[in-house]
């Protein structure tokens, strides 16, 4: 698998729709301390962006900046606040399954100088899906509420998001709307053909096709070069997919990469509201303005544009399930990793001499993901107690 290890945390708007439950309310304009405008920090790490947010006072408490997902918080740490739980909902998302979450309204939420009043949140145990996959703390994810009450610009390379009056700034050249799961997207072309993209920061993989377009285009489809395997792992489960090249342009711009051709048939990346998922790997390479106010988008190279994609060379997918294990949730066929007789389900004790649970899973995947030849030696358990393994990685996918 390339560098990631979940697709989108959640397709929120669809996922409730699937299941019979109302969408939240399109959340209006409220005013804020960032009337202004305000710089607020964000990191990338592991494919995602994290940015500090206070709930309520509370914090400062480590949330993941989604796009594409929903306002959520990690139902423990609601406990922990002593936030009010609401009705019951069950959520969709990536993978096959759903999940329940609780509603509940937060009176105020603020990013960095920028305060947000009466924002609805679902609480979910977050640790328990997307964070097995994560392997560090994730406090919650936020994303929709911002797009809704700011011009929001993000350069994930820069490390900044700035959060600026609704409909300010100089007009996008570049169309912006909703997509049927409530999402920025933007018109794109996708190996030449086009389509339409939605633009998910909270995707660590740099584009997803979904199954209805590489359905209307046997020819694209065709262009994975992998075995199937599972892509990431969020609220629903696993996904599963294969890896190929694809070009995709936005605003213009041209950028090859390898993408997920997704085998899901359930799930976010089985819907058709669009084309294709444009995550942050791909997104980090420009910098983004969402004018959803004025339904325009305005996307720049950033100092990121010609940075290699970095992919993994083992073709292990690694979970956490707890902090003292590290688990092999699926093995790609065809890859290193199966060459050298690794099995799912097999626990990694140690890499390289160094123990597991010594290393975060951003530390174990950018070791399985340097330059192809390089000796690697794991020790695993299985059912036959430990042992080790040496493997060569390789460039299983190349664009």
């Amino acid at each position: 698998m390339p560098n990631f290890s979940t697709v989108r945390l959640v397709a929120l708007a669809l996922a409730l729709l699937l299941t019979g439950a109302a969408p939240p309310a399109p959340v209006p304009p409220a005013p804020s301390s960032a009337s202004a405008g305000v710089a607020v920090a964000v990191s990338s790490e592991g494919g995602h962006l994290f940015a500090e947010v206070r709930l309520d006072g509370s914090g400062p408490l480590r949330f993941a900046v989604d796009t594409s997902g929903g306002e959520i918080v990690d139902q423990a740490v609601a406990e922990r606040l002593g936030l009010r739980l609401g009705r019951r909902v069950n959520l969709g998302g990536v993978g096959g399954h759903s999940e329940v979450a609780r509603r509940l309204t937060i009176e105020r939420v603020e990013v960095g100088g920028a305060r947000l009043d009466k924002v609805r949140f679902l609480a979910l145990p977050i640790g328990q899906s997307f964070g097995v996959a994560e392997g560090s703390r994730v406090d919650g994810i936020i994303g929709p509420a911002l797009l809704a009450r700011f011009t929001v610009t993000i350069d994930a390379a820069g490390g900044t998001m700035a959060l600026a009056p609704r409909a300010s700034g100089a007009l996008g050249d570049l169309p912006l709307a909703l997509d049927g799961a409530g999402h920025p997207s933007s018109p794109c072309t996708v190996a030449a053909l086009p389509a339409h993209c939605q633009l998910d920061t909270g995707s660590r993989i740099a584009v997803s096709l979904m199954r209805p377009f590489l359905d209307a285009h046997p020819a694209l489809a065709a262009r994975a070069t992998t075995a199937e395997g599972v892509q990431g792992y969020g609220i629903g489960g696993p996904a599963r997919g294969k890896l190929g090249p694809v070009e995709v342009s936005l605003g213009g711009r041209a950028v090859s990469v390898i993408g997920d051709f997704t085998t899901q048939r359930r799930g976010a990346f089985a819907d058709g509201s669009v084309d294709a998922n444009l995550g942050e790997p791909l997104l980090r390479r420009f910098v983004v303005t969402y004018d959803l106010a004025r339904g325009r988008a305005r996307i720049v190279p950033s100092a990121a544009f010609d940075e290699p994609q970095v992919l993994d060379r083992s073709g292990l997918f690694l979970i956490r399930p707890d902090a003292g294990t590290t688990t092999v949730l699926d093995v790609r066929p065809g890859t290193p990793a199966a060459s050298a007789g690794v099995r799912a389900n097999d626990a990694l004790v140690a890499l390289d001499g160094t123990p597991a649970a010594a290393l975060s899973l951003d530390d174990i995947r950018a070791r399985l993901a340097e330059r192809g030849g390089t000796r690697v030696v794991l020790r695993l358990r299985g059912a036959e107690g430990e042992r080790d393994v040496t493997l060569t990685l390789a460039n299983y996918a190349s664009a």
